[in-house]
């Protein structure tokens, strides 16, 4: 039994440096490929969110203008303030933007009540 034993650790060889190399090569090549891949996705999901956001705040918006819980700005370019959304139920929280470089969300509505949100 002893000799079967030695026999087989005397056959058998080890992992040379170069099929080393070539594993790394392919893993090096492989995560080349797919970081980029995994960026973009992250980049296209907080856009995505915050489309989602923005058809929200919208939506708000005109159901707090018809029942008169938001008064139409006297100007277009006046925003309105998202806090009264939340203190009046239409809005749980102001969202805030999930894509870099944006902070927050603003809402204006004209006086044909055509609602216009930006992320800031």
């Amino acid at each position: 039994m002893r000799e079967m034993i030695r026999k087989h650790v005397k056959n058998q060889r080890g992992v040379t440096l170069i099929e080393l190399l070539a594993v790394i090569v392919i893993l090096g090549i492989i995560a080349a490929v797919a970081v980029p891949v995994v960026v973009n996705q992250i980049s296209d999901a907080g856009k995505n969110t915050d489309e989602a956001s923005i058809a929200i705040i919208a939506d708000a918006v005109q159901r707090a203008a018809i029942k008169g819980d938001i008064t139409t700005p006297t100007s277009e370019t006046e925003p309105v303030q998202l806090s009264v959304l939340v203190d009046k139920g239409y809005l749980k929280e102001v969202p805030v933007p999930k894509e870099k470089g944006k902070t927050n969300f603003s809402a204006t509505i004209d006086s044909n009540g055509k609602v216009t949100v930006t992320a800031n």
